[in-house]
């Protein structure tokens, strides 16, 4: 009539076995009446415990995903401002230095290396030949 007497009285049995430390054959003897319910107990911690490590491992990948995507963002960035930047420093060394030099040249034929730009232009052409 009662769908649960055998899993009560099971327990009973291991608790007093617990209590009044049986003899490790009667234990055991114990265990193996109740198995059924001990096994159904196993299996739902196994499936508890295995989805709670799923769960923890793609919060854990996810969080990871992030960090990587944000660190690799910042690095091309660093990246393009170190180009950006080494740019205009060749064009601010053209255009201050290398201008004046040839100006005297500049007065028979045009020479593109005193343009600012070219200079620059030129050194990212080697760059980017070097590190494609």
């Amino acid at each position: 009539v009662f769908p649960h007497a055998g899993r009560q009285k099971c327990a009973q049995v291991v608790q007093h076995c617990a209590r009044n430390s049986c003899v490790r054959m009667q234990r055991r003897r114990a265990v193996q009446a109740c198995g059924g319910v001990l096994m159904k107990l196993l299996v739902k911690f196994n499936l508890i415990f295995v989805s709670v490590v799923a769960v923890g491992i793609a919060i854990s990948g996810w969080i990871s995903r992030d960090l990587l995507q944000a660190n690799a963002r910042e690095e091309v960035q660093n990246n393009a401002r170190l180009l950006m930047e080494s740019a205009t420093a060749v064009r601010g060394y053209t255009a201050n230095q290398i201008t004046r030099l040839l100006q005297a040249q500049m007065e028979h034929e045009f020479l593109p290396q005193a343009v600012p730009s070219y200079s620059a232009t030129e050194v990212q052409n080697a760059l980017h030949t070097k590190y494609p």
